[in-house]
């Protein structure tokens, strides 16, 4: 149990740094070097991407698998268009509320992933 609970303390301060990282990223290519916003946007996820999987690497949070890292990853990206849709149009919450929630449930549910597919370092 402490190994989890300190893989999940990695977990969150990688998440809150590259959050930080990639808003600080997504202004300097948009706004001040002025390229498109799908443009830019996508080299920064991909930026963020690469860099969290080698940094959850090297602090040994992570397994060096990067198609489970990608697995993961690319169906919280899809789980979060979803559950983004159902929590406005069916449950009817606003889109702070909705967003929130999502990101929320999808952090937990990227770190559960993570515990249930081996991929955590010390599994």
């Amino acid at each position: 149990m402490k190994r989890l609970a300190i893989s999940f303390g990695k977990y969150l301060i990688v998440g809150i740094i590259f959050t930080v990282v990639n808003v600080i990223l997504m202004w300097f290519v948009i706004d001040i070097l002025g390229l498109y916003s799908a443009l830019g946007a996508s080299i920064v996820v991909s930026i963020i991407f690469i860099a969290k999987f080698y940094t959850y690497v090297a602090i040994n949070f992570l397994k060096k698998n990067l198609l489970g890292y990608a697995i993961v990853n690319l169906s919280s990206m899809l789980l979060n268009i979803l559950l983004v849709w159902f929590f406005i149009e069916i449950v009817g919450l606003t889109t702070i509320s909705s967003s929130s929630l999502v990101v929320l449930l999808l952090f937990l549910g990227r770190f559960i992933a993570f515990k249930k597919l081996n991929l955590l370092s010390y599994d």
